[in-house]
């Protein structure tokens, strides 16, 4: 499990994906056996995704995934697996 944001680790937001989503996925007869925090980075994203991927079958990512300036997850996965990627401005309804 990659968790994406620096705001979990300089303590301004307490991380509670980690736990719920284990707890799910456990039902779903997938444990999780790493969980690793990284910044808003895509450097750090990438290289986690990379190597969460080399060792685990699945690596599921939260956070990092919303449309503020620091999110950098899409963007980065896109990059480490060589898949094209680019911005594109949502409509409104």
């Amino acid at each position: 499990m990659l968790l994406v944001g620096s705001e979990l680790l300089d303590g301004r937001v307490r991380d509670l994906n980690l736990g719920i989503l284990a707890r799910i996925l456990y039902g779903e007869g997938i444990v999780v056996v790493e969980g690793r925090t990284v910044p808003d980075s895509s450097e750090d994203v990438a290289r986690a995704l990379l190597d969460l991927s080399s060792r685990h079958g699945l690596v599921v990512s939260t956070g990092g995934l919303g449309s503020t300036c620091d999110d950098v997850t899409v963007e980065a996965a896109a990059a480490a697996l060589g898949l094209p990627w680019r911005r594109t401005e949502r409509r409104r309804r």
